[in-house]
């Protein structure tokens, strides 16, 4: 489990360098306001310091016979799948198709079975989420092929 824990470390350090230099390509802010590559630059150097930490970390720990794919790694696994799929589902759907389908998928991998719940949340969510870009932020969301 440490060897696994420190190619994950090493590896979250390469995504948050992959994360800074990207966000570093956005246009910068003007006035002192922060340009659309702040946040992501904080984001990466926070990834960056915290695989540090979680590197010095393994160096500490004896190697244990702990099993990689235990049931809290496959549910981790399952929802990262379901959010992939959600994105690309995003790209051919577009946010309002694809975001009900996401929700629902999601909340019912993580045992909710009211069907009220199943079919009013990923409802509402998703119109709260479409006003509040849309309409408030003046920002566009994804279209898709259909809508």
């Amino acid at each position: 489990m440490v060897k696994i824990s420190r190619i994950l470390s090493v590896s979250a350090i390469i995504l948050g360098l992959y994360v800074i230099v990207a966000a570093s390509q956005f246009p910068e802010g003007a006035d002192g306001v922060p340009g659309p590559g702040f946040f992501p630059v904080i984001l990466g150097i926070m990834i960056i310091l915290l695989s540090v930490l979680q590197l010095f970390n393994t160096r500490k720990d004896k190697d244990d016979d702990t099993k990689f794919m235990n049931e809290g790694t496959r549910r981790v696994l399952i929802s990262c799948a379901i959010i992939i799929g959600y994105l690309v589902g995003m790209e051919v759907l577009g946010f309002i198709v694809s975001t009900p389908i996401f929700l629902f998928s999601i909340m019912w991998y993580f045992s909710v079975r009211k069907v009220s719940t199943l079919i009013s949340i990923p409802l509402v969510s998703t119109g709260i989420l479409y006003f509040v870009f849309l309409k408030f932020l003046s920002v566009s969301l994804p279209t898709g092929l259909f809508f």
